[in-house]
């Protein structure tokens, strides 16, 4: 088992933005993916695709339940708000 010190970290950022131009952004550092191997890389890859799975699902969900617009939250504030 390799000591703290000696394991190489990587961090990818997802975050809400809400800035003007986009709901979404990420940052991650320069050459994220140089030093992992081909099996490291297959693994994000599978990660990143299970990722878009539960937002694919999560769209078809909120356009089933009606809320094709707003967030969630929104959506449930505006119940709220029209009762």
């Amino acid at each position: 088992m390799p000591k703290k010190s000696e394991i190489d970290r990587m961090l990818v950022l997802l975050y809400r933005s809400n800035n003007a131009h986009d709901y979404t952004n990420f940052t991650r550092p320069i050459g994220w993916m140089d030093k992992l191997p081909m099996a490291g890389l297959e693994e994000l890859a599978q990660l990143l695709s299970n990722m878009r799975e539960e937002v694919e699902a999560e769209i078809d969900k909120r356009l089933a339940e009606g809320m094709p617009k707003f967030s969630r939250e929104d959506h449930e504030l505006g119940k709220e708000w029209t009762r």
